[in-house]
């Protein structure tokens, strides 16, 4: 799951398409927004009605939570829901590697109530790092993920989306080093360093790579590595 909004749908989306979209079956990847038709792009308005258009900031934050309804309910409708294990929750300038992605979801059960990403960013997860959720989880969400709403001290639906979780299930929590909400130079720095005191591990994702040009370069690169491998 994508959010998005439209000034980057010709840009941060496309390029999503052209490189790790070429992985996944179609109905598999979903970008959430604000409008409900793009002729390259399986793209849904999760903004709810009434809300003012264009989408504000404010107005933006509906998007994990609706998105979260719309695709859960979309899964258990679908005939291969059996297969689908995991959620991913990414932002359009995340970078994913879906092998490593694979690798690291391998390690855990997803019968679990588990959300797997970067948990250093205070309340819930640095969001464009991106996280996974597991099937025992979000089977549950249903009954209460469009009421989960923004509360004092967190607006960011990456802080109140995930502490609405948290105190309506019993999910587990689970920050791993394979998540990067920085680019890659940026963990060369003395700051990079003091994001990951414990070490860095064999990448899922990185944040902040919004330029086509580098996101097509990384993609590249890491095509080229897994290829050697």
């Amino acid at each position: 799951m994508v959010m998005t909004g439209n000034s980057f749908l010709r840009s941060r989306c496309d390029v999503m398409m052209c490189t790790f979209g070429v992985t996944l079956h179609p109905s598999r990847l979903y970008f959430v927004g604000e409008t409900s038709y793009d002729n390259r792009l399986p793209i849904y308005d999760v903004i709810s009605p009434g809300t003012q258009r264009p989408v504000d900031r404010s107005g933006s934050m509906q998007k994990l939570a609706q998105g979260l309804a719309m695709i859960v309910e979309k899964i258990n409708n679908s005939i291969d829901k059996t297969e689908i294990q995991w959620i991913m929750v990414m932002d359009d300038d995340t970078f994913v590697s879906p092998l490593n992605l694979e690798l690291l979801v391998s390690e855990y059960d997803p019968q679990y109530s588990l959300i797997i990403g970067q948990s250093t960013c205070g309340v819930g997860f640095c969001g464009g790092a991106g996280y996974v959720i597991s099937k025992k989880l979000f089977n549950q969400f249903p009954s209460f993920i469009t009421k989960c709403k923004p509360s004092f001290g967190m607006s960011q639906s990456d802080q109140f989306v995930p502490y609405c979780i948290k105190k309506r299930t019993q999910v587990e929590f689970i920050n791993r080093k394979e998540f990067n909400s920085q680019p890659p130079d940026f963990y060369s720095t003395e700051l990079g360093y003091k994001d990951h005191p414990d070490g860095f591990g064999q990448a899922v994702s990185f944040h902040y790579i919004r330029s086509a040009e580098k996101y097509i370069a990384l993609w590249r690169l890491h095509q080229a590595y897994m290829k050697a491998r």
